[in-house]
């Protein structure tokens, strides 16, 4: 983000399509001059992002005994992806945790300047895409089986007790921006997250 307005004065190059550097205040979003010609245009434009299609999708799972206990894991991720993510219409809390202010003037905030009506903040760039690679703790279960002798007053033959949960923790760089990397390109207010669960219960055999 421009943070003064001594920067933007100073730029060595002009916004074409605004017209000039007029309309750039500071908490709008920076561009680069890629070419070097003194304009910032279409011939500023590269290629960015590696796709919003996961290269690489992975999963497993751990399953271990110990007499009467059980443990399993279920790791889920994908990799080598980008998604164009904007906060401006996220949800309250992340577009307000994540928006530049002149007291704070974080030239790496996420949601440009409040009121800005600069189209340049607009344009698709690295500034919204994001790196979603993530790993995925998506369920984890720790249970207890009780002997058959503890069953020989009941008429059970098995009897289980568990802890478990789901969606327990997730690994990403997204988890600083508040947005769950399995949400749809664009806007992440309009997903439902993935549910965080804890459970304890039983299972029992007559």
């Amino acid at each position: 983000m421009f943070t003064s307005l001594e920067e933007i004065e100073n730029l060595q190059y002009t916004y074409v399509d605004l017209g000039g550097n007029s309309a750039i205040k500071p908490g709008d979003v920076k561009y680069v001059d890629v070419n070097k010609d003194g304009k910032l245009d279409w011939r500023d434009q590269v290629k960015i992002g590696k796709g919003t299609m996961p290269n690489w999708m992975c999963g497993f799972n751990i399953n271990l005994g110990y007499r009467q206990f059980d443990f399993n894991m279920l790791f889920q991720g994908a990799f080598d992806y980008t998604t164009y993510i904007d906060l401006e219409s996220a949800p309250t809390e992340l577009k307000f945790l994540n928006r530049w202010t002149e007291k704070e003037n974080n030239k790496y905030a996420l949601v440009p300047r409040p009121g800005s009506k600069n189209p340049a903040n607009w344009w698709y760039s690295n500034y919204r895409n994001h790196n979603t690679s993530y790993l995925r703790l998506k369920e984890l279960a720790l249970g207890y089986q009780l002997r058959n002798s503890a069953l020989k007053k009941s008429n059970l033959s098995k009897l289980r007790i568990y802890l478990a949960g789901t969606n327990l923790l997730t690994f990403s760089n997204l988890n600083k921006l508040g947005v769950d990397p399995e949400a749809p390109e664009g806007a992440p207010a309009y997903y439902y997250p993935q549910q965080r669960t804890i459970s304890l219960g039983f299972s029992l055999i007559y």
